[in-house]
């Protein structure tokens, strides 16, 4: 197996290459080439997630810039629990990481009071300029050269080694381990995404492949709750273009070449968009529309943009995530339009759990949800035990026209990072 020291051979740096939506990315690219900038964060600070190089009580509820550099290129906006790691990468195919933990990928102790907290980027050895996604115990990504990588839990077998996944064998890793010996994995952030249990990724022929646990049938591959795979196992087809799977098992999205729009899991809260029904353990395609363009998840909600630029979301509407003025327990079980125009990829929609942000075509940056942490960054005071600073429509972050690109870490970390010129 290809180790760590090895990665240091491979390519730093990717050409363009083209857009789509989809999954928290390592790697952000759009039609005219990369997306790059100052990196801002908010919200809540465990462990010192934010990247501010403070103590975790520093929660912030304004956007505050990570250092000074201007070629940050991503961060993570996986839809599951954060379990206090972020990430963050640069156009010289660097990737930098804070928090605690074996999730870091920095092979050290998992757990306080043993482990080593990082408040400011630290870097993880080797050559990053691929895509990338995680859930609360796993990350997966890929490199410029083609090749699969994962560390963390092997729970269920979700880092996908062909290794033994039962309780007293779970072959954690604390540093990253390739999958296999193929190089023709995604490079692309659209084409990689964890589940709560499972993850999905990408090959450069348009398949789609997963292993782990099928939980709410969240795989897609038409197998019982209780199915298991600690390898790649293809989805059938060949025309798949995204993939995003931060619906912690109940709501998977995925499109396809020709734009049509597709759905998969346990449909819990109408996440499915199908107006309700039974759980779904293979792709079902939502409507007739094929205009449909980014795709985000979180939550059990869906935020996806059509090409005319407007925003569509379903889903769980808890403390009014969904962004429709509605109370927050009123469910939407069908796609319903968000007023506004907005950016049309999906690095520019992020769900945190009960918080959503996304910018708007005119470069403004909204959020709207729960706020009790400042992670809406609207600059309130924090009071976890009130709901007053949740807002169901959306409301604007600052002044700034210049917002490039936004994402998240949910559930333990509630906090939102972007990118901005």
């Amino acid at each position: 197996m290809k180790d760590l020291e090895n990665s240091k051979k491979e390519s730093p740096m990717l050409g363009l290459i083209g857009m789509g939506g989809g999954a928290a990315s390592l790697m952000w690219h759009h039609a005219a080439g990369l997306i790059k900038g100052q990196l801002w964060a908010w919200g809540n600070n465990t462990y010192g997630t934010l990247m501010t190089n403070q103590p975790g009580a520093n929660k912030r509820s304004s956007p505050v810039q990570i250092g000074t550099d201007t070629n940050w290129t991503v961060f993570m906006d996986a839809g599951n629990a954060g379990n206090y790691v972020s990430f963050a990468g640069k156009d010289d195919g660097t990737l930098w990481t804070t928090g605690y933990g074996n999730l870091m990928g920095l092979n050290q102790p998992g757990f306080p009071p043993t482990a080593v907290l990082r408040s400011s980027p630290t870097q993880l050895p080797g050559s990053w300029s691929g895509a990338m996604s995680r859930n609360g115990e796993t990350v997966i990504a890929t490199k410029a050269d083609g090749t699969l990588w994962t560390w963390g839990s092997n729970q269920h077998g979700i880092l996908g080694l062909n290794q033994a996944y039962g309780p007293g064998d779970k072959k954690n890793r604390s540093s990253p381990c390739q999958v296999g010996t193929d190089t023709d994995w995604t490079i692309t952030a659209d084409q990689i995404s964890c589940g709560s249990e499972y993850a999905f990724c990408m090959k450069q022929n348009g398949t789609l492949w997963a292993w782990g646990k099928n939980d709410n049938a969240g795989m897609g591959v038409g197998q019982p709750f209780n199915y298991r795979r600690s390898s790649p196992t293809q989805i059938p087809g060949t025309t798949w273009a995204t993939i995003n799977a931060g619906g912690g098992g109940s709501l998977n999205v995925a499109k396809k070449t020709d734009g049509s729009l597709w759905v998969w899991g346990n449909n819990g809260s109408g996440s499915l968009g199908l107006n309700g029904g039974p759980p779904k353990n293979s792709p079902v395609q939502l409507g007739t529309d094929t205009t449909w363009a980014g795709v985000t998840v979180g939550g059990s909600a869906a935020f996806v943009t059509k090409t005319d630029g407007t925003l569509w979301a379903w889903g769980n509407a808890s403390s009014g995530k969904l962004g429709f003025g509605q109370p927050s327990n009123t469910d939407i079980s069908s796609p319903k339009q968000i007023p506004g125009t907005w950016k049309t990829d999906h690095h520019s929609v992020a769900s945190i759990n009960d918080s959503t942000a996304a910018i708007r075509a005119d470069g403004t940056l909204w959020t709207w949800g729960q706020g009790e942490v400042g992670q809406l960054g609207l600059n309130q005071n924090m009071n976890p035990s009130s709901g007053t600073y949740n807002f169901s429509s959306p409301k604007q972050v600052g002044t700034s026209t210049n917002w490039l690109a936004v994402g998240g870490i949910s559930a333990t970390d509630k906090n939102f990072f972007a990118l901005r010129k």
